[in-house]
C-alpha cells in the first residue's frame, strides 16, 4: 500500500505556523524560533498529506547535562495539525527522524516532553529522566530520550 504522505527536509519557516498554532499561540511566528534552528547540523522534517504540512519536528545537535552520549540530538517544535490527530503521522515522522539521525551516527535523541505527549514517546521507546518541571503557560513537562545506537 502506497503511503498517504510524503516526509521532507523543510526549512525553519517552514515550521513556523505549526509550532506557533499548536505549540505556542500565545507567541508571533518570529517568537518561536529556536536557538540552533538555522545551524548547519539542524535539522526540520514535515510530513506533507495531500500536499499541506501537518506535522513538523525539528532536531539539534545539543546535549543534555545528565544524559551521556557521543552524538546527541535534542527534538525541539513537534507538532502535528489538530485535524490530523491519531492517524500517525507523528509515529511516522519520528520514524523517519530517528533512522535519518542514526544513520549519521545519533545515538541519542532527547527532549523536554509536555505530559500530554508522554504516552506518543512511550509508542516510540523513549524513557523518562529526572522530575517534573513547570514552563510558564505550557505546563508540566519531562525530559524523555532515546538511545538510537546501544552502549
Amino acid at each position: 500500500m502506497t503511503p498517504n504522505f510524503e516526509i521532507k527536509l523543510i526549512s525553519t519557516q517552514e515550521t513556523l505556523p505549526l509550532r506557533k498554532n499548536i505549540l505556542k499561540p500565545f507567541l508571533t511566528e518570529e517568537e518561536c524560533i529556536n536557538p540552533g534552528d538555522d545551524f548547519e547540523d539542524t535539522f526540520h522534517f514535515g510530513l506533507y498529506h495531500k500536499r499541506e504540512l501537518v506535522t513538523v519536528a525539528t532536531f539539534l545537535q545539543e546535549s543534555h547535562p545528565e544524559l551521556s552520549a557521543h552524538y546527541p540530538y535534542r527534538l525541539r517544535g513537534m507538532a502535528t495539525h489538530s485535524l490530523f490527530h491519531g492517524r500517525g503521522f507523528g509515529l511516522s515522522v519520528m520514524n523517519h527522524s530517528m533512522q535519518f539521525l542514526k544513520m549519521r551516527g545519533c545515538d541519542l535523541i532527547w527532549c523536554n516532553a509536555r505530559e500530554k505527549a508522554f504516552g506518543f514517546y512511550e509508542k516510540l521507546g523513549f524513557l523518562y529522566s529526572g522530575n517534573y518541571f513547570d514552563l510558564p503557560r505550557i505546563g508540566p513537562h519531562k525530559v524523555m530520550y532515546k538511545l538510537l545506537i546501544p552502549k
